[in-house]
């Protein structure tokens, strides 16, 4: 019995041996995967082989957000398109990790159950009044919002060849880090509203004809809105970054616009939104930078086939069409949206009087619109000797010395708080015409970054040689390896 046990010892060490060694080595690989992953979270590397330098931060975006002192919050609200929101939870992760934990990132869904108590603290904190998908970013008392859909350009569908939409740039770091850099380092820029001529109430929330709506975008895009009398203040203030002139049905008096005039000249930039009928005293300014104010009112009808039956819908609300707008920055969100503007004035864009101004239009009523001389109704035609033929300049932009810049609209309904509250288009041009008039999308001089397309052209040479490599030597390769293993453990 002693002799058996004595015997059956060697096995026993040798298994015992084996279980002590197994053991030893799933510790060992424990502790190196937990070395690993602390040392990885501690300081870790990462490399952009895209085309476009998508996982990368330029440098000046680098520098600002590495010396951040004070937090910042950035949430993601609403719930943006899969393209949008993924290329949001790759660049965010790119601020937090730069601001070494100043800047916190968050995705809130309003339409989530778990986000509900969340969601309703950003619409009180940010004055929400739009289901919008929106980024929200605040730091101590300051706030600021950008669009989702104003962080990429995308291009028009091809219905000849049915090639859908796709981003041909990403805007994101450009505008997240202007808007930041803006909250962080400046006052609020000001933008004043010409007060004294029965002009649109900017305080005015609760009407469908108070601009009230209006001014609180732009209140929520980190501005200060306030009201001017040019009658009280003989001069636009210095501080102003722009000037909102909305729907005055009095004509200002010759001071003011000699004020207003004054205020162009020394680079000022003014959005003008014309009352249909109602003369604003301004057709010797604007004429002088190349925007004459016609009497004319835009009318027209579009025939559509209801049931079988053509209806013509015939008055004065134009559909502006995405096919009508030039290639201008202010329309670059627009496209494929068509903006129902009522109530038009026709505008003329024509040669300049004061030397170093350029006037362009911006929006064009279409073809079946014209400009009427008389009197309407509802049997009104279209009188060639008398009216204006379409397609009908309704908008128009012009730039003068020292960066001045002004933007005239033939109708100040568009604007008003049951146009901007019932249509996004209207909103988005609003925005858009504010931010290109105070610059604010190129204030840290980053620029869009271009989406490209890979793709990996080979001949038939390359594509034989691909063939035989995946297909024949990796899988043979594989086969082979196994059959000598196997071999081996039977002999």
């Amino acid at each position: 019995m002693s002799k058996a046990k004595s015997l059956a010892s060697p096995k026993q060490n040798l298994a015992q041996n084996s279980f002590a060694a197994s053991i030893a080595t799933i510790l060992a690989a424990c502790l190196l995967v937990l070395a690993v992953n602390y040392l990885s979270a501690r300081h870790f590397k990462t490399f952009d082989l895209t085309l476009t330098r998508d996982f990368t931060l330029s440098d000046r975006t680098l520098n600002f957000v590495g010396s951040l002192e004070q937090p910042v919050s950035i949430t993601v609200f609403g719930s943006p398109p899969a393209f949008a929101e993924n290329y949001l939870r790759r660049i965010l992760p790119l601020y937090e990790r730069a601001s070494r934990g100043k800047i916190t990132t968050a995705f809130v869904d309003p339409d989530a159950p778990e986000d509900k108590q969340s969601a309703l603290r950003l619409v009180k904190e940010f004055d929400l009044s739009m289901q919008e998908d929106l980024l929200l970013i605040s730091t101590g008392e300051r706030r600021a919002i950008l669009r989702v859909d104003e962080l990429y350009e995308m291009s028009p569908p091809d219905f000849m060849t049915g090639t859908p939409r796709r981003v041909t740039a990403w805007l994101g770091e450009e505008l997240i880090s202007s808007r930041l850099l803006e909250l962080l380092t400046q006052e609020k820029p000001v933008i004043y509203f010409l007060e004294g001529h029965a002009e649109g109430d900017w305080r005015d929330r609760d009407s469908d004809r108070g601009w009230g709506e209006a001014a609180s975008r732009i209140e929520r895009e980190y501005f200060e809105v306030r009201g001017l009398s040019l009658i009280i203040h003989s001069d636009v203030p210095e501080d102003a970054s722009l000037l909102v002139i909305a729907g005055p049905r009095n004509s200002l008096l010759p001071s003011e616009a000699e004020a207003l005039s004054r205020y162009l000249d020394r680079g000022g930039r003014v959005l003008c939104a014309l009352d249909w009928d109602r003369d604003a005293g301004l057709d010797g300014i604007l004429l002088e930078r190349g925007i004459r104010v016609r009497e004319h009112k835009l009318l027209g009808g579009i025939s559509q086939i209801l049931g079988g039956v053509e209806v013509r819908q015939f008055g004065s609300t134009v559909p502006i069409l995405d096919k009508e707008f030039p290639d201008h920055p202010m329309l670059r969100t627009l496209r494929l949206n068509t903006i129902l503007l009522p109530n038009l004035r026709a505008l003329e864009v024509i040669q300049p009087q004061r030397s170093g101004w350029q006037a362009s239009p911006l929006l064009k009523a279409p073809q079946a619109f014209w400009g009427e001389s008389g009197e309407w109704d509802e049997n009104t035609t279209f009188d060639e000797d008398e009216d204006i033929p379409g397609p009908v300049t309704v908008a128009a932009v012009a730039v003068g010395p020292a960066n001045a810049r002004l933007v005239v609209f033939g109708g100040a309904l568009a604007f008003d708080n049951k146009n901007i509250l019932n249509q996004l288009g209207a909103a988005e041009l609003w925005s858009n015409a504010v931010s290109w008039l105070t610059e604010r999308e190129s204030l840290m001089g980053i620029g869009p970054k271009q989406a490209r397309d890979f793709r990996l052209r080979l001949d038939a040479v390359q594509m034989g040689t691909l063939f035989v490599v995946v297909v024949v030597l990796i899988p043979g390769a594989v086969l082979a390896w196994g059959i000598i293993t196997w071999l081996q453990r039977r002999s």
